[in-house]
């Protein structure tokens, strides 16, 4: 019986938060992207297939979306079309190093992912990484101060076409 299949038995018969999550975590590393990925986190899954692949990724990363077409955006935002997540920690991180660290390193790997051509999908890659941002598919870095590199210190944000 491998891991995953573990991982949705115990689930099934303890049917909590944190088994869910535990099952959801190797099923994103296997890359399956589960719906349940957002819905356990109060965001609608109703997202295009490069999205979906984004929340899988930074799931296996123990990373989860806090944004995707709710919220309040900009008017020219890709989340009201199903185009775009924003990524973060679950409550208890929040504000601590472990928080940045995994926020860094999940935006350090799509960046370069999308730089060896691997993210052709990718539109937008914004967090707290300045010099590693993606706006309207280029490189883009971003002052230190600015009012959109202030908006995404605390998460990262991805928009796929």
């Amino acid at each position: 019986m491998t891991k995953l299949e573990r991982l949705r038995r115990s689930y099934l018969r303890h049917p909590t938060k944190a088994a869910l999550r535990a099952y959801l975590i190797v099923k994103a590393r296997r890359g399956h992207f589960d719906p349940r990925m957002c819905s356990l986190h109060g965001v609608s899954p109703a997202v295009n297939l490069g999205t979906r692949r984004f929340i899988a990724r930074a799931y296996a990363s123990k990373l989860i979306p806090t944004s995707t077409t709710g919220g309040v955006h900009s008017p020219t935002s890709f989340h009201p079309k199903g185009q775009a997540a924003d990524i973060g920690v679950v409550p208890a991180l929040v504000g601590t190093r472990i928080q940045l660290n995994r926020l860094r390193t999940f935006q350090a790997r799509e960046f370069a992912a999308w730089r060896q051509g691997d993210r052709p999908r990718m539109l937008e890659l914004i967090g707290p990484i300045n010099d590693r941002v993606v706006l309207r598919d280029m490189h883009s870095p971003l002052a230190e101060g600015t009012a959109l590199e202030n908006q995404h210190d605390n998460h990262v944000h991805g928009a796929f076409r």
